[in-house]
């Protein structure tokens, strides 16, 4: 269970001292990824991404459009970012996080993330942390919905609130892991709305959006249509990865 092993990873790393998750040596910094491990992740380049997603482009074109985004699919978010390739150590890590209870790692994605945002857009300008939400059948499958506690960290570094529950799931959507790209934008669509009233107010605010993977950007972008009719001004995305 996932509670079970966040304790017994706080008690460990007390009494013999905390390894790196990667290459199991003595940690060297506050969290559960030492620097070198840190160095050697896959990061995202950010001066040659897609002016809206976290793609990267061949050589380094500022301001300019990825295909998927210059086609009749542009997103409706204002921007996303990502702060590696979803390959390598960084994808097991991902992977043990979202579906293994590691929700101790929370912290360490979370500040990846963080500087990715800090790159990409005025991060000043941001008034509120939004994660993606679950089904119910995932958060009771899993125990947590994964987007919470990286949402929670980010908030908690950018000095804004957290808002866990302004958005919620409409019907009874498919899992996207599995689907080819016209599927997942097919199976998001219309598949979120944002909550109003007290846990769900955007009026007027600049949002950041939290996932843990960016595939299509399909959820995202949903996530965005939903904020936005409920009158945010402006939707960032922000990812750990990008697949």
């Amino acid at each position: 269970m996932a509670w079970l092993e966040n304790i017994f990873a706080s008690r460990s790393s007390l009494a013999w001292g905390r390894e790196c998750e990667l290459c199991k040596r003595p940690m060297d910094r506050d969290g559960y990824i030492c620097w070198e491990c840190f160095s050697r992740l896959p990061l995202v380049d950010q001066s040659s991404v897609c002016r809206l997603c976290p793609r990267e482009l061949a050589g380094t074109y500022e301001r300019v459009l990825c295909g998927d985004c210059s086609s009749v699919n542009i997103p409706y978010f204002d921007g996303a970012a990502s702060a590696c390739h979803f390959e390598g150590e960084i994808r097991q890590l991902i992977l043990d996080y979202k579906y293994n209870g590691r929700i101790y790692l929370a912290k360490d994605l979370a500040a990846m993330m963080y500087s990715a945002a800090g790159i990409r857009f005025d991060i000043s300008r941001i008034d509120a942390v939004i994660p993606v939400c679950s089904t119910l059948w995932h958060r009771l499958l899993r125990g947590y919905n994964q987007c919470d506690y990286l949402a929670m960290f980010l908030a908690k570094m950018l000095g804004v609130p957290c808002m866990p529950r302004a958005l919620r799931r409409k019907g009874f959507p498919r899992r996207q892991a599995g689907l080819n790209a016209a599927e997942r934008r097919k199976n998001a669509k219309n598949s979120f709305r944002c909550r109003g009233g007290r846990r769900g107010d955007v009026k007027g605010k600049t949002v950041l959006v939290v996932d843990d993977v960016y595939t299509t950007g399909a959820t995202l972008s949903a996530c965005a249509l939903a904020l936005k009719k409920a009158g945010a001004k402006r939707v960032y995305c922000i990812t750990i990865a990008v697949a």
